[in-house]
């Protein structure tokens, strides 16, 4: 089953923007940050669907990665457009996520937007029930939910829960009713893990999938969500139909990857000795390999951390932990002394015992520091742990767990050894809380191999998982093999934010895995990209290939077959020849680092003065008010808080408190004099503006608002104090490069599992209609046209038709027609950096032309998103990435040269959010022209593909078209003239036309 198939996903994916599928399989930086901050919703505003994620954070305690918004509004929709309308009878939903992406915080906002689904129906009672096949989940789930069920959200509504095995539901039920009993009773069915479950049984059957439509047979008073990391392996066509129509949200792992989230891998397969096969010998082999690479783990780790100057403040935050797991074994095996786990495990403590003093010493930091004879300590208060040190009384270095110490110790390998007094064993109660399992994340734990099995599958989470050595897996362990996988993957990251720092560490060959060498082409350092491969990358070491290597190769499309292309397709060097002059953003000085000590705010004459201190040195700036905070949809309605003031007064004041000085811990600020007096003061003086389309009626509602109202004062406070701090942070006098702009394109076609790379890429090229890129757009600049065998990319292409003559572009539409087996053996055609999209190709195509009608000197690169180049915004919105960046040489009437740099940036701006650069750009990089010295002219320009008539925010809907130009360098796409504006503009003395404006 691939992404493609998602009938129920790409539905609503082209209900919101028929491009939106396409985007979600490749997103780029500027997409995220539009879902991050909210900017892409108010875009689907139209489509009537509003999602508070601040709230939903707030419940929550975490901070929502940009999928998991996505998968949340999509639920939403599906609630408010789709769920039990038009005679619709689908009361499941099913989420595809990768292990790693936080599906239990989904399953918990999930719960939560069901129950306000609900508010209305004024239901009797709710039952919940969680369950997961795998019974090392179920306690985890049990610990989480007891927490987050004693929420006060709960209060408003009578409920009870459950979290059962699978199996435990399936005889709970077999003697009690299933039945909801009654209208108003309603029944919330959550399944974890859920791919394991859909096997058939001798009625063809699944056990568990028919007790799943047992309980939610109702389908208006119940409802089941459910969550697995991989859908790949489903075969049975019923099935696969139902999840087609089922799955609403797809976040495969290789999304995941490529997004840059959780450790990279790398796989080792120790080779079966060719000569003589001897197991224990392969495992010593193993073994061998797993301690080298776990001492250069550890160096690594200690040489981050200790060098300040390279680590600039932020230290790698979890030491690397080393786990070996013996194959796990059938209940029917475990009270075995000599079952295959034990005996695994005691392989690894029969190598660690015959360890020489060499190796000890040449792996001494692994050990502790310690050597001697291995001792094996029994924690008398639990039968599960046995610790592990070098020497008596010596700091143990390692934890095994196993079933049942006593038997373990039994072991025919374990009892050798002792004889032998390899190892000695002593019963002590464990006193130190570091040295146990549960506490193995701790900083101060002293633990750095850890040996068991099926205990690390599932039901724990750690950070530290940085190796895993696998004895006697095979391709039969899968599931329990992806699950250990994904204990390894997970990863804290430099910035908290679960990413690494390079998109890729590792490459696979045909015959093993290797790493990357440094490149210009890393973000990094050398030395600081040598020691992060080791640290924010994943080993895995096995006897044999295993059922893992399968799934990330098959399973996703980050090793998949596939064709790149980068022939030609470097962009114009013209510009080498011209030395083409800029300024930087200086991205080499240091962040703020510390706590923001805010020691006033004080409201004078329609401003908002803060007076603040960072790092021992006191500063001022302002913020200016009104603050506008618009949650409207429809319609501009302001909410007058004289009206409702009376409301302030039932509302909880301690827990908004609370949240206030939450929010200024999450954001490293300490502000001064901030209550939630002062915020109420701001509301109902009009210093603070909500724009809502509703009444403000209840004291909740109230508190809502003013909870928003919180947020957003304190990223703003925060935002305007680092724009003080870094808006000096500018180089000037800089020369353009080749890593300052997007130079090149590659383009991969992705292969279906049977086709034959070579087969594929002879027959593309020997193809006439085999023609990618334009070659050039009058000499300037080249347009990938990555052709793609999606509906939805039909589209686009078709207004690249309108754009372009035949001569310059593929005319999608015969392609296909002439050629129908274009695409054959293709899977999905990716292109890096992304395509242009229409509007951005419809600027590039008419820029070129008139630049050609009128002879002008201007060369256009393509600007990279989070590169050198841009502006730090005065407000909370970040830094303004131009698309496109100009270089105008103008000749003046006395044979002069008058030198332009403009920044040009084609987007839509229906919505408030782009008010910085539409309004406020303009005239701060004119500042920015009269620090730099020089006699470039300096303009910012944006090029509105919204409609003049669409847009609702001030000032640009209070003024003309002619007047969006002269105030705002603001011209609209849709203008027959817009690119004549744009270099006639430039001669406008636009500080004039502000003060004019502000008059």
């Amino acid at each position: 089953m691939k992404s493609s198939d998602l009938v129920l996903f790409r539905d609503i994916c082209d209900s919101l923007d028929d491009s939106l599928y396409q985007t979600i399989q490749n997103p780029d930086n500027e997409f995220i940050e539009d879902i991050e901050s909210g900017y892409k919703f108010s875009e689907y505003s139209s489509k009537g669907i509003e999602y508070d994620f601040d709230d939903m954070e707030d419940k929550l305690r975490v901070s929502l990665r940009y999928y998991q918004r996505l998968a949340l509004y999509f639920t939403k929709y599906y609630f408010e457009k789709k769920y039990l309308l038009n005679g619709n009878q689908n009361n499941k939903l099913t989420y595809w996520m990768a292990t790693g992406s936080g599906k239990t915080i989904i399953m918990k906002a999930n719960i939560i937007d069901y129950f306000e689904y609900l508010r209305d129906k004024n239901p009797s009672e709710i039952e919940v029930i969680i369950t997961s096949p795998l019974k090392e989940l179920i306690g985890q789930l049990r610990n989480e939910m007891s927490e987050f069920f004693a929420h006060e959200f709960f209060k408003d509504f009578k409920f009870s829960y459950k979290i059962e095995t699978t199996q435990g539901l399936i005889e709970r039920y077999k003697n009690e009713s299933h039945e909801i009993v009654g209208e108003s009773q309603y029944r919330l069915l959550l399944v974890d893990e859920a791919h394991i479950g859909l096997g058939n049984d001798k009625s063809g059957q699944g056990a568990f999938v028919n007790i799943r439509n047992e309980l939610t047979k109702n389908i208006s008073n119940s409802f089941m969500f459910e969550y697995s990391a991989t859908f790949y392996d489903l075969t049975d066509k019923k099935q696969i139909e139902e999840y087609a129509n089922r799955i609403i949200y797809e976040y495969d792992y290789g999304k995941f990857y490529n997004d840059r989230y959780g450790k990279d891998f790398k796989f080792d397969v120790i080779k079966k000795d060719e000569i003589a096969e001897d197991e224990n010998k392969d495992i010593k082999r193993n073994l061998d390999a797993n301690l080298e690479a776990f001492n250069q783990k550890l160096k690594s780790f200690n040489d981050y951390n200790s060098n300040k100057m390279l680590n600039r403040g932020k230290p790698f935050p979890n030491r690397p932990l080393l786990v070996m797991a013996g194959n796990t074994v059938s209940a029917s095996k475990e009270s075995s002394a000599n079952n295959e786990e034990n005996s695994d495990i005691s392989k690894i403590i029969d190598y660690l015992a015959n360890l020489d003093s060499a190796t000890i010493d040449k792996y001494i930091a692994i050990f502790n520091e310690n050597k001697g004879v291995l001792h094996l300590l029994q924690n008398s208060s639990n039968n599960g742990e046995l610790l592990m040190s070098f020497g008596e009384d010596a700091l143990p270095f390692g934890l095994i767990t196993v079933g049942n110490i006593k038997k373990f110790l039994e072991n025919n390998n374990i009892q050798k050894l002792i004889a032998d007094s390899k190892i000695i064993t002593k019963n002590i109660k464990f006193t130190n809380e570091n040295y146990l399992f549960k506490n193995i994340d701790y900083e101060s734990s002293p633990i750095n191999i850890l040996i068991g099995s099926r205990k690390f599958s599932a039901g724990w989470n750690s950070f530290r998982v940085s190796q895993i050595c696998l004895i006697n897996f095979g391709t039969g362990s899968g599931p329990t093999i992806i699950q250990m996988f994904g204990r390894g993957v997970r990863l804290r990251g430099l910035n908290d934010d679960g990413k690494r720092s390079e998109r890729r560490y590792v490459k696979e060959n045909e015959s093993k895995s290797e790493f990357l060498s440094h490149s210009k082409d890393n973000n990094l350092k050398e030395e600081k990209y040598e020691l992060l491969k080791y640290l924010e990358t994943l080993f895995i070491y096995s006897l044999r290939s295993t059922y893992l290597s399968k799934f990330v190769e098959q399973d996703t499309d980050i090793y998949k077959k596939s064709i790149v292309f980068s022939k030609g397709v470097e962009v114009s060097q013209d510009y080498k020849e011209k030395s083409l002059p800029i300024f930087y953003i200086d991205k080499s000085v240091d962040k703020i680092q510390g706590i923001i000590k805010v020691e006033a705010l004080i409201v004078n004459d329609a401003k908002l003065n803060i007076s603040y201190e960072v790092e021992s040195i006191k500063n001022n700036t302002i913020i200016d008010l009104p603050i506008t905070i618009d949650l409207s949809i429809k319609q501009e309605k302001t909410v007058d808080f004289k009206d409702i003031g009376w409301l302030e007064s039932f509302v909880d004041r301690a827990y908004i408190q609370k949240l206030i000085y939450k929010k200024q811990e999450q954001n490293s600020i300490n502000i001064a004099g901030l209550s939630i007096e002062f915020i109420i003061d701001l509301l109902i003086s009009k210093n603070i503006i909500i724009k809502y389309d509703g009444e403000i009626k209840t004291p909740l509602q109230f508190q809502k608002i003013t909870i928003k109202a919180v947020n957003i004062l304190i990223s703003k406070i925060k935002n305007k104090i680092i724009y003080n701090e870094n808006k000096q942070n500018y180089k000037y006098d800089q020369t353009i490069t080749s890593d300052d702009y997007i130079d090149r394109y590659d383009i991969k076609f992705v292969l279906d599992k049977s086709a034959d790379a070579k087969k594929v890429s002879d027959r593309l090229e020997s193809r006439d209609n085999f023609k990618i890129f334009i070659d050039k757009v009058f000499n300037h600049y080249y347009q990938p046209l990555a052709l793609d065998p999606h509906a939805s990319t039909q589209k686009v292409y078709e207004t690249y038709q309108k754009c372009l003559d035949r001569g310059y572009t593929q005319n999608y539409k015969n392609i296909l027609d002439s050629d129908i087996g274009y695409f054959e053996d293709i899977e999905e055609v990716k292109i890096s950096p992304d395509r242009l999209n229409p509007d951005e190709f419809k600027f590039v195509c008419d820029l070129q032309k008139y630049i050609s009608e009128h002879q002008l000197d201007v060369t256009i690169l393509r600007n990279k998103s989070k590169g050198n180049i841009g502006l730090i915004a005065d407000d909370d919105s970040g830094v303004f990435y131009p698309d496109f960046i100009l270089w105008y040489m103008q000749k003046l009437d006395n044979d002069d040269i008058q030198q332009h740099i403009i920044f040009c940036d084609p987007k839509g701006i229906r919505n408030a959010e782009t008010k910085w650069k539409v309004c406020d750009a303009p005239y701060y990089i004119k500042e920015l022209e009269k620090k730099w010295d020089s006699d470039i002219k300096l303009h910012s320009f944006i090029v509105s593909n919204t409609s003049k008539k669409d847009i609702v925010w001030s000032p640009i809907k209070d003024l003309n078209i002619k007047q969006c130009d002269l105030f705002f360098n603001l011209v609209f796409m849709d203008d027959s003239g817009y690119i004549e504006k744009i270099f006639k503009g430039i001669n406008y003395d636009i500080l004039i036309h502000k003060e004019y404006n502000e008059r």
